[in-house]
């Protein structure tokens, strides 16, 4: 893997069933909405041997009549809303900072779990993201750096910690550690102020 430049990974990899799903659900929701892929996905994609059965993303807030018209793209191509009635009750859930969880019909693993960029935080999360190039499609994630610091500063479980080291030693000589203790910092102010 190598950074083509500050905002783009090449990853040579071959596509999983989990890839797979990624990309195509992420290929629809790009048409309605800005993504950044975050938490153990990531992690992942960077070659950590490890099972998970939601891949977490932050969208961006978008108006009622898109998100619903985004809702119905989705079920008319396979994908499964199990937390919500209908699209309102969809859009509310968002509305209310709580996840939606998709996957495919029949299928509840895997599955994606959507949440509005509500904190500054996550608003910036989604505005650096950087893009992921792979043989088999592009997605786009949270900066390596501002993962490492999330998972390793707030997180802290055993697997996100192990998630953090594993992503600086895939990438080592590219992670900037600057960035890392930055990010440590807004986040140990954030969490000190609510």
């Amino acid at each position: 893997m190598e950074f083509l430049d500050e905002k783009t990974l090449k990853i040579d990899r071959v596509e999983t069933i989990l890839d797979k799903f990624v990309v195509e659900f992420t290929k629809m929701l790009e048409k309605y909405a800005k993504y950044t892929i975050i938490s153990g996905y990531v992690a992942i994609l960077l070659g950590r041997s490890r099972a998970t059965e939601d891949v977490d993303i932050f969208i961006e807030k978008i108006e009622k009549e898109k998100f619903f018209i985004l809702f119905d793209n989705l079920r008319k191509n396979g994908y499964n809303c199990f937390n919500a009635q209908g699209p309102d009750d969809a859009f509310n859930h968002l509305l209310d900072n709580l996840a939606l969880r998709f996957s495919r019909k029949n299928k509840p693993i895997p599955n994606i779990e959507i949440k509005f960029a509500k904190t500054d935080f996550d608003k910036e999360t989604l505005e650096n993201r950087i893009k992921i190039v792979m043989p088999f499609g592009n997605i786009f994630t949270s900066e390596i750096e501002r993962q490492i610091a999330f998972k390793r500063f707030v997180l802290k479980s055993d697997k996100d910690l192990e998630d953090a080291e594993h992503m600086e030693k895939a990438l080592k000589g590219n992670i900037n550690n600057k960035k890392i203790e930055n990010y440590r910092k807004i986040l140990e102010n954030y969490y000190a102020s609510i």
